[in-house]
């Protein structure tokens, strides 16, 4: 064969490695997608994501919630609010009692009872009682399916893993 034609074969070859499906190609899209958000919980969950819908959620914040145990007979009411046309995760806290000097808010991917996973998402730090932050549709299509696969916490420094913690 000519060099002509053994180049064309190569080129050929080439392309026809790299020539990958559709599919492979969506693959690593999503692969780069999640990476970017590779601290955010849920982020590298396999397959598609949930689509985000507009939802809220009302719920109890209490010391004794979660491990390590927070404040004793620390509480505060909740509400935990996810707008799906903005990609806002928004947050009121009613009044935290029992928590000296609130530092931070957090969430948290963790399953009942097991600990937080990685460092969770902060919302806000210094401490809002309320606000809202943009988030990525992954984290808040996983949070709006299962709320209950996440929690919420009021840190401070004594309690830097939450003084109050509680689930949607």
């Amino acid at each position: 064969m000519s060099r002509r034609t053994n180049a064309l074969l190569a080129l050929g070859l080439l392309l026809l490695a790299g020539c990958g499906s559709s599919k492979t190609a969506g693959t690593t899209s999503s692969t780069q997608a999640s990476a970017s958000h590779a601290n955010v919980p849920g982020a590298t969950e396999i397959g598609t994501p949930p689509a985000v819908k507009s939802v809220t959620y009302r719920f109890n914040l209490s010391g004794a919630n979660g491990s390590p145990k927070g404040a004793p007979s620390a509480s505060d009411l909740a509400t935990l609010s996810i707008n799906a046309r903005t990609l806002e995760l928004c947050w009121q806290f009613a009044q935290p009692k029992n928590v000296a000097s609130p530092t931070r808010v957090r969430i948290y991917r963790s399953l009942a009872g097991g600990p937080g996973v990685g460092a969770g998402v902060t919302l806000a730090s210094p401490y809002k009682s309320a606000g809202c932050v943009h988030e990525p549709a992954v984290f808040l299509g996983l949070l709006g399916k299962a709320p209950g696969n996440f929690f919420l916490s009021i840190d401070n420094a004594q309690f830097p893993r939450g003084a109050v913690r509680g689930r949607p």
